[in-house]
């Protein structure tokens, strides 16, 4: 678990316990890693990029809000047994992080990367609302897809169907949080912005999928849009170098994020 103090609100990734990918590059790739030091919190010793999955918490003056809850690295089978311990693993580091699931008012999804824990199934196997007085928001058009039958990954969604916002980006949860556009890892992707007494921080999502990525912003792995993310990406390294603020990601290893300085002809983060 790391927390960021943002203004008045509290950012809090809760990393799912036990559970990373680890993902091998060629030498090439592997040297370039391991010759920024940076870059040594979401490496092994090896350089062997470690990626995983976390909820990110918001709690501030307005609504309490719960972005990204460990989607992707999902299993294929949601009812067996491995599947239901990871829920209890992750449900147990929210209570750890003093998070309550029908205490959460808003969940924000910036895209639909398989279902994580926005829903989880009962002991009849259907799948029912992890944060059961939550309004989910999702953009409109991945909930397009969604109906279209193009996000077969992601149908267990429909459980929380009746307690779904469609997102139109940008959009205001209150005075400190907002949904803003970030388009290009998927058509309509979104990120977070939290701002407050004069600091911020973004949420973003799998604009990144890992912070080795920074070192050059066009490398593409999973992107619908690459080019578009190319600029997007561009866009809120800048934002974020020329405001101070933090850059979080569900996928990044402990620490999570950080700011953002620019080396040579890229980036890095400063934890």
């Amino acid at each position: 678990m790391t927390r960021w103090q943002v203004g008045d609100v509290t950012i809090t990734a809760v990393v799912e316990p036990a559970h990373e990918l680890l993902v091998p590059q060629d030498e090439r790739t592997t040297a370039t890693v391991l010759a920024h030091d940076w870059l040594a919190p979401f490496v092994t010793p090896d350089g062997v990029l470690r990626v995983t999955t976390a909820a990110i918490v918001l709690h501030g003056d307005g609504p309490l809000v719960v972005v990204d809850p460990w989607t992707a690295l999902d299993g294929p089978d949601r009812a067996a047994a491995d599947q239901r311990a990871r829920y209890e693993r992750r449900f147990d580091a929210l209570a750890a992080a003093g998070v309550k699931p029908d205490a959460v008012d808003a969940v924000v999804n910036t895209h639909l990367d398989g279902v994580g824990s926005n829903t989880v199934p009962g002991d009849d196997g259907d799948e029912r609302a992890a944060f059961p007085n939550a309004t989910y928001y999702v953009p409109r058009a991945e909930l397009a897809a969604l109906a279209a039958g193009e996000r077969p990954g992601e149908v267990a969604m429909n459980a929380v169907h009746e307690r779904t916002t469609a997102v139109d980006a940008p959009l205001a949860l209150g005075d400190e949080i907002s949904i803003i556009p970030a388009r290009g890892h998927r058509p309509d992707h979104t990120a977070v912005r939290v701002t407050s007494r004069g600091e911020s921080a973004y949420l973003i999502g799998h604009m990144f999928l890992h912070p080795a990525q920074m070192l050059d912003p066009g490398a593409s792995l999973l992107d619908e849009d690459p080019a578009t993310n190319h600029r997007t990406r561009l866009e809120f390294l800048e934002r974020c170098e020329a405001e101070h603020a933090r850059l979080i990601a569900p996928l990044f290893a402990p620490p999570g994020g950080g700011y953002v300085e620019r080396t040579g002809g890229g980036w890095r983060l400063a934890i």
